[in-house]
């Protein structure tokens, strides 16, 4: 009786439990699958990472405007310079002799014109006599044309006389020619001031130019920063090419390149965790030692400098917060 009674309490109790643990089973592992995938949904994709990135800091290379060997470097490697602070001189032997050159071709182009001034001159003159002796050889022809009509003179005399006014009326053609040569030489204008004569403009041009080309023998720093790659005294550079750089002593960044699929839900704004490889992240409270907080750039606005020497890796890792609905 006892025995029956104790069958029929263990059967009844297995057929509770048998009820309770099939609900749970078909509720409660569902639930329990559904929350660890969410989870991990929640916690695997709110992070991007990448080891893919680097310390970048501004530099401009800076290139002579013209070629020539480096007599003197003012500043040492790394150093920090200022605005308009000298960095190279270049050898301006060749140059100063250039501009004596040019000087003497300047005088001398002074010269011609001043000739060609005073050869015009005579010429005016020239045509003045010429236009004199036409009108004498004019008012002789009439006069021998009078005493041959008298039968004073032999017909000799009068074509004499007609010879003499046509060469002098020749010739002022002639001399107007040379002068409008010479007006022509002095540029269509003889009473134009010397220096703005076309040959003494283009021989002062080339002077300037000179003193341009001596000024460019000496070679600034155009921003303030840090002078790097620089030339050795007796270097030869090339105009055009750069011949040291200057890097920011200000302003680095960090260029990092993330997955395409990991930048899915990264929005500009958010912010990012840096770690440097040579100086390792460690937290103090809430500072770091290295590295901050930077500003998430959009993928359109990354523009890629040239870097200082090899640079720095670093390991970047985005903030980010999926959402369906963004």
């Amino acid at each position: 009786m006892h025995a029956e009674g104790l069958s029929q309490e263990v059967a009844t109790g297995s057929v509770t439990r048998s009820r309770w643990v099939r609900p749970l089973l078909l509720w409660l592992l569902p639930l329990l699958v559904v929350a660890v995938g969410v989870y991990w949904y929640g916690s695997g994709g709110r992070y991007a990472t990448t080891d893919n990135a680097y310390l970048k800091q501004d530099r401009i290379d800076v290139a002579p405007q013209i070629a020539g060997d480096v007599r003197d470097v003012r500043v040492k490697e790394n150093q920090a310079v200022q605005p308009g602070e000298v960095v190279l001189v270049l050898d301006d032997t060749l140059l100063q002799v250039a501009k004596m050159h040019a000087e003497a071709e300047l005088a001398a182009a002074r010269v011609d014109v001043e000739s060609l001034r005073a050869a015009y001159r005579e010429k005016l003159g020239e045509v003045a006599v010429a236009r004199q002796a036409s009108h004498y050889a004019v008012s002789e022809l009439g006069r021998q044309q009078e005493l041959a009509n008298r039968k004073l003179v032999p017909a000799t005399t009068l074509e004499g006389a007609i010879r003499s006014r046509d060469l002098a009326i020749g010739s002022i053609a002639v001399l107007e020619l040379q002068l409008d040569q010479a007006r022509a030489k002095l540029g269509g204008d003889a009473n134009r001031p010397v220096d703005e004569h076309p040959a003494v403009r283009t021989a002062a041009a080339m002077l300037e130019k000179t003193r341009v080309d001596l000024k460019h023998t000496i070679v600034r720093a155009p921003r303030a920063g840090i002078a790097s790659h620089l030339p050795q005294a007796g270097d030869h550079v090339e105009a055009g090419r750069p011949a040291f750089a200057i890097v920011a002593d200000s302003g680095v960044y960090v260029e990092a390149n993330f997955k395409e699929t990991d930048l899915e839900w990264v929005r500009p704004g958010e912010t990012a965790t840096v770690e440097i490889d040579t100086y390792p992240l460690e937290r103090q409270g809430d500072e770091y030692r290295a590295g901050d907080r930077l500003r998430v750039l959009g993928a359109a606005a990354t523009e890629r400098i040239r870097q200082l020497g090899e640079g720095r890796a670093t390991r970047a890792s985005s903030h980010q917060h999926r959402s369906r609905g963004g």
